[in-house]
This record gives C-alpha cells, structure tokens and sequence, in this order.
C-alpha cells in the first residue's frame, strides 16, 4: 500500500486509502477520480515531527562519524518532511469535507500515538549520563521539551493553517 502511494499509482477503483502516520482507513465507496489516485503516503504528522527531533539528535552527537551520519539523513529527511504539507496544498482544493473528515481523524490517531510514546519517554525519567549519548542520545526532558514545541510548530499548526484541525 504505501509502496502504491509513494509512487503516485492510484488505489483500486472504489476504494480509498488515506495514509497518515501508520493509519490506515479504508473507505469502501465511488470517488472522484482526481481524488482516488492522488498519493496519500504523502501526508505524514510522523514525518515533520522527526525532522527537528532528528535535528536535535544531530546536535546531541559527539561523535564525528555519527555526527556525520545523523547530520545527512537531518537533510535528506528535511526535503521529504516538507513534501507532505506541498502536496497537501495542492490536493486540498480538490477534497471534498467528507475526504477532509478522514484526514483529520487519522490526524488525531497519528499525534495521539505520538504523544502515548513521549508518555512513555516521560515515565521512564532521566538515565545516568554514558557513552551513548556520543551517539546522538538526548536526555529525556531535552527530548520531550522539543517533542512538545515541535508538534505544535511543525504538525498542529500547519494543519490548522490549513482548516484541519485534528480530531
């Protein structure tokens, strides 16, 4: 499925697969043809949230060849992170409000996982200082406090920009 949609294929006629974050809904029903091929795979909250936090990661690397390593996959995940919110922009005039309905559900779904797991960061409190943290290891609050003002500047604010505020 994602394979489809990243390569711009479209989805079985009558069906419609709308990709958002690891979410999957399936809406059995006729749509408009420039909307049932146009590639979900594309939106992803996921996505633009791991941009600064694999930036934050980069910055947390003291050493040179993980430094180096985390500091290409920070550009080469930027240019992807953004394509999502381009094609969006693009898509939407073509969506109807019920098309608009299933993107902010799996939205929500999606920035609600993410948020399980950075509970689940904020249980676990901070570990002792080691040598991992040479691989890029950021202590917990540093990683939760940038988690939190990420989500708001890079997902929820984009897609309230844009009259979809996550359900």
């Amino acid at each position: 499925m994602g394979c489809a949609a990243h390569s711009g294929q479209g989805f079985p006629p009558g069906r419609r697969l709308a990709y958002i974050g690891g979410n999957v809904e399936r809406r059995y029903r006729k749509l408009r043809p420039e909307v049932e091929t146009l590639p979900w795979g594309t939106l992803r909250p996921d996505e633009a949230i791991s941009i600064p936090l694999l930036r934050g990661t980069w910055r947390s690397a003291t050493h040179p060849l993980v430094k180096g390593v985390l500091g290409r996959i920070v550009k080469d995940e930027a240019a992807h992170g953004q394509f999502g919110w381009v094609f969006l922009d693009w898509a939407l005039p073509m969506l109807e409000e019920d098309e608009r309905e299933v993107l902010r559900e799996a939205a929500g779904r999606t920035i609600a996982a993410v948020r399980e797991n950075q509970a689940r960061i904020a249980a676990r409190g901070e570990g002792e200082a080691s040598a991992i943290h040479a691989l890029g290891w950021m202590q917990s609050q540093s990683y939760l406090d940038l988690a939190r003002r990420s989500m708001e500047t890079e997902v929820l604010a984009p897609l309230r920009a844009r009259g979809l505020e996550p359900l």
